[in-house]
C-alpha cells in the first residue's frame, strides 16, 4: 500500500490542495516536505499578489490603469496575457479576458499557476523518484502525475452543480489535468453567450493534457453552449474528452 501526504495551501481565493503519494517502503524526508511546503505558499502568494484586482500595486490594476506597458511586464504576466489572449482568438472570442471592458485574467489564472506549480514543484520530485504520484486540486481544477513505472491512478469526482456533495461522474486519471466550470458566476463574454434563447449548460467539465487549456476549455464550453462547442471541438481536432451538464440536467459526455 503507498503513503500519501496532505496538506493545503491558502494563498489565492481558493484553498490549494495538494496529495503526494510515497512508494510502500519510501517516505518524503521532512526537510523536503517542509521546503516544498514553503515554495509552494511564496509562489502562490507570489501569484496572487500579481493577479489581483483587489490590491492598487498588482500587475493587473496597474495594467488595467494603463500605468503597466508591455516592456514592464513581469514574465508571469506576460505569459498570462498572451495566453489569454491566443484563447480569445482561439474561441472567436467565447473565452474572454476583457468581458468587463479591461484585462481580466481572473477566470484563467488559477488553473494556469496550479499547472506551472505541478511543473516547477512536484513533477521533479517524481523524476527523482521521491514520490511516485503527485496532485494539486483548486476547488475541483486539478493537475495530476503517476510516474511511468506505477499502475496507481487518481480517482476524481465530478460534482453536480447544484449539489458538491453529489458526485455525479468519476475519472481515473494518471498524468492529466481537469477543469470545471458553472454558468452561475461564469466570466464568459456577452456575446457569445447571448447567441442562444437561452443559456444551454449548467456546467462544463474537461479533460486534458494541462490544466491551463483544460480550464480555458472548460470556461469556452460554457460560453458557446453545448452544440456550438461539441462543433468546436471536432473542428478542432481537440485531444479532451469531458461531461456537460444540460440545462435539463442531461449529462452529455464529450
Amino acid at each position: 500500500m503507498q503513503n500519501m501526504l496532505k496538506f493545503q495551501i491558502i494563498a489565492l481565493e481558493t484553498p490549494i490542495d495538494v496529495r503526494l503519494i510515497t512508494s510502500r517502503f519510501g517516505h518524503l524526508p521532512a526537510t523536503v516536505a517542509t521546503n516544498l511546503v514553503q515554495n509552494l505558499t511564496r509562489y502562490f502568494v507570489h501569484i496572487a499578489s500579481g493577479f489581483s484586482k483587489e490590491r492598487p500595486d498588482s500587475w493587473v490594476s496597474q495594467f488595467r490603469r494603463g500605468e503597466l506597458v508591455a516592456t514592464d511586464f513581469s514574465p508571469e504576466f506576460r505569459e498570462v496575457y498572451q495566453l489569454a489572449v491566443t484563447a480569445q482568438q482561439e474561441t472567436d472570442n467565447a473565452f474572454d479576458p476583457f468581458f468587463d471592458g479591461s484585462f481580466d485574467p481572473t477566470g484563467f489564472v488559477k488553473g494556469w499557476a496550479i499547472h506551472q506549480a505541478f511543473m516547477t514543484f512536484l513533477k521533479p520530485l517524481m523524476d527523482k523518484g521521491a514520490i511516485i504520484a503527485a496532485a494539486i486540486n483548486g476547488g475541483g481544477d486539478v493537475q495530476l502525475g503517476v510516474v511511468h513505472h506505477c499502475d496507481f491512478v487518481w480517482q476524481v469526482g465530478v460534482e453536480a452543480p447544484t449539489n458538491l456533495n453529489h458526485v455525479i461522474h468519476q475519472y481515473g486519471i494518471r498524468n492529466g489535468a481537469m477543469a470545471t466550470s458553472m454558468a452561475k458566476g461564469s466570466r464568459v463574454s456577452v456575446p457569445i453567450a447571448c447567441q442562444e434563447a437561452h443559456r444551454s449548460l449548467q456546467q462544463a467539465t474537461v479533460l486534458t493534457a494541462d490544466l491551463t487549456t483544460a480550464d480555458m476549455l472548460a470556461t469556452t464550453a460554457i460560453a458557446m453552449g453545448q452544440d456550438h462547442f461539441e462543433d468546436f471541438v471536432r473542428a478542432q481536432r481537440l485531444p479532451v474528452k469531458g461531461l456537460l451538464v444540460t440545462s435539463g440536467d442531461n449529462l452529455v459526455e464529450i
